[in-house]
């Protein structure tokens, strides 16, 4: 019996011990867990700020105080420092401190290192514009003195895609450091990441799709018909290099400009000198002034181009041509006889007569009186062209006897930028052959009213006027 009440007591005592340890423990779990729900863990900062074993409003009471000196960092470098300014924490950012520590809690204290972002209800403007700017400004200089990357390329020369490798260099890609700053814009030091710009690699997918666009170019070439000439001009004799870039092709065409130069000094018939044979059956040489055309350097490297790098076979240049003074669509592609066709007015000076041509036939012959030789007011020679036609006109102008004068004429056909042209003249006297000598006009053909009359009508608006 007393055996069996003594291991009943031992029982008891330890059943006691057990209960007040586990008493102990959960009193002290407890209090434990209380502390933890009410204070930071160690190690915890808020925006870069030791908040570890705080309660919210201390940790609060803390960040308050805190004075930024606004000194950003790239890597180990500094950038900029700005004025010293407050934190901006204030009363009002209190529940988003509690809310940090909801989400900061352990059942257990721990040491782990954690640095949570807090954005005040006061925003900062200093940072988020002045700051900021110094920055971005800061970095751009400096990349000034930094070497830029280069990136890998497909070009074509020579009918041969090649591809240019990469080059590193080491200037700041602000656009991602710029990021950076942008989420570190409340923590009390900004220390950002050194990041430099790179380049694009030869075995990128952007330098393969280059070459496949490239490729396709090699050996094109387009048919360039001329009047009736036809020359076939290849990528090669078209470009020196070819890249493509953000979705299209980039190019030199220095040769092209070249061959369109060579094919108007071929072809082209603007300020062109050639024989051209009088109504008296003279062979004479003229020139070519505002009448005749040539390709536009503009027009026809747009349209080769384009048909180089579309694929297009054949092109006609009748749609590059241009001309000079009124009509600047250029005059006489494709016409026989120098391009002067078989409709056209002839002047000459020393017989003082004009004959006009339609379809070559000559349909009046007329006496005209020409520039003043005497005071410098010569008609122009060369070849020019009926510009346009009006009835009745009125003529303006400065003529060295006379000044400023306004005449009233029935008819005008002007061919010559200067204001030269064909007009009836019932104030003249003199109509011998020499009095252009000293008594010409004013640079135009005047012609007997009767003879002018008839000239209107035969006189044909774009056809050439030849004065020699």
């Amino acid at each position: 019996m007393k055996r069996t009440h003594r291991k009943q007591t031992r029982s008891n005592i330890w059943v006691l011990l057990l209960a007040l340890v586990i008493i102990v423990i959960g009193i002290g779990g407890f209090v434990m867990n209380r502390h933890q729900r009410t204070h930071f863990n160690h190690s915890v900062k808020i925006n870069g700020i030791d908040v570890g074993g705080l309660t919210a409003d201390e940790a609060l009471a803390r960040l308050k105080k805190v004075q930024w000196s606004n000194q950003v960092y790239v890597g180990q470098t500094l950038i900029v420092t700005g004025k010293t300014t407050s934190a901006h924490i204030s009363q009002a950012d209190l529940p988003a401190l509690e809310k940090i520590m909801q989400q900061q809690y352990s059942f257990f204290p721990h040491k782990v290192n954690h640095n949570y972002h807090l954005q005040p209800q006061q925003k900062n403007s200093y940072r988020e514009n002045v700051l900021r700017q110094a920055l971005q400004t800061k970095l751009e200089q400096l990349n000034q003195k930094r070497n830029p990357a280069q990136d890998a390329y497909a070009q074509l020369v020579n009918n041969k895609v090649t591809v240019v490798p990469a080059r590193k260099g080491n200037q700041y890609n602000v656009a991602k450091i710029m990021q950076e700053y942008d989420h570190q814009l409340y923590q009390a030091t900004i220390r950002l990441k050194k990041k430099i710009v790179q380049p694009v690699t030869a075995t990128s997918a952007t330098v393969k799709r280059q070459q496949r666009k490239l490729d396709r170019l090699v050996d094109r070439q387009v048919e360039y018909t001329v009047v009736d000439k036809k020359h076939t001009i290849t990528v090669a004799d078209a470009f020196s290099k070819v890249t493509y870039h953000n979705g299209k092709y980039d190019y030199d065409d220095a040769p092209l400009r070249k061959l369109i130069t060579k094919i108007n000094n071929e072809q082209g018939t603007l300020h062109k000198r050639y024989d051209f044979t009088t109504p008296g059956g003279s062979t004479i040489t003229v020139q070519n002034e505002s009448y005749g055309w040539e390709l536009s350097t503009t027009k026809a490297r747009k349209t080769l181009s384009q048909a180089l790098l579309t694929g297009k076979k054949q092109v006609d240049g009748r749609q590059d041509i241009y001309g000079l003074g009124y009509n600047t669509g250029g005059l006489g592609y494709g016409l026989d006889n120098n391009g002067l066709g078989k409709t056209y007015a002839v002047i000459s000076i020393a017989e003082q007569r004009a004959w006009l041509y339609r379809d070559g036939q000559m349909v009046q012959s007329f006496r005209v009186v020409t520039g003043n030789q005497a005071t410098h007011e010569d008609t122009p020679t060369g070849v020019y062209y009926i510009m346009y036609k009006q009835s009745p006109s009125v003529l303006r102008g400065y003529a060295a006897n006379r000044g400023k004068y306004e005449q009233k004429v029935s008819y005008w056909a002007q061919f010559t930028d200067s204001g030269c042209g064909f007009h009836d003249a019932g104030w003249r006297k003199d109509w011998s052959p020499k009095a252009y000598l000293n008594h010409g006009s004013g640079g135009c053909a005047n012609t007997q009213p009767a003879e002018m009359a008839k000239a209107y009508g035969n006189l044909v608006q774009n056809e050439p006027v030849i004065v020699y």
